[in-house]
């Protein structure tokens, strides 16, 4: 047996409260299979890069397991025709490879940026302001009768 990873999407249009059945009844179809769970955490709520079936958020969960490797195949086909799993990933884990986070911050994730102080925003608009002109002193002067008349001229059709 080996030791995989599983991360799979339960949409966010499920409340909290039902999610517990849902994962729940992944996890019964996983043993099914005859898989060895040791780690089945919900890891959180977060925005995806992009809408799948015009779902933006989903519940990510992640599942630690031992599994045969004839039974991949059969686990893959279960994942994706359960109605309730948005994606999913299966990866090989790696005994030897540590982790490049710890699950906790995920939930950073889907936190905004901390937005920029004034003074720095104020900072880069003076180092580059030096290159480009300010629009406050670029003035045009527009001369009315001119424009009256490129307006008559185009709207007799001999400008195109």
């Amino acid at each position: 047996m080996s030791r995989y990873e599983l991360l799979y999407i339960i949409p966010a249009t499920y409340a909290e409260t039902e999610l517990q059945p849902v994962i729940d009844a992944i996890t019964k179809a996983l043993t099914g299979l005859g898989v060895t769970i040791s780690r089945n955490e919900m890891v959180g709520k977060i925005k995806l890069t992009y809408p799948v079936d015009h779902v933006r958020y989903g519940y990510y969960v992640l599942v630690d397991m031992d599994l045969e490797a004839p039974k991949v195949a059969a686990l893959n086909e279960l994942m994706r025709l359960h109605t309730d799993v948005l994606r999913h990933s299966l990866m090989l884990k790696d005994p030897k490879a540590k982790p490049v986070f710890k699950l906790n911050a995920m939930e950073e994730i889907d936190r905004e940026a901390p937005r920029r102080s004034d003074s720095a925003e104020r900072a880069t608009r003076e180092r580059q302001g030096a290159a480009a002109p300010k629009a406050a002193e670029k003035k045009v002067e527009v001369n009315m009768d001119e424009v009256e008349k490129n307006i008559d001229k185009i709207l007799e059709g001999k400008i195109v």
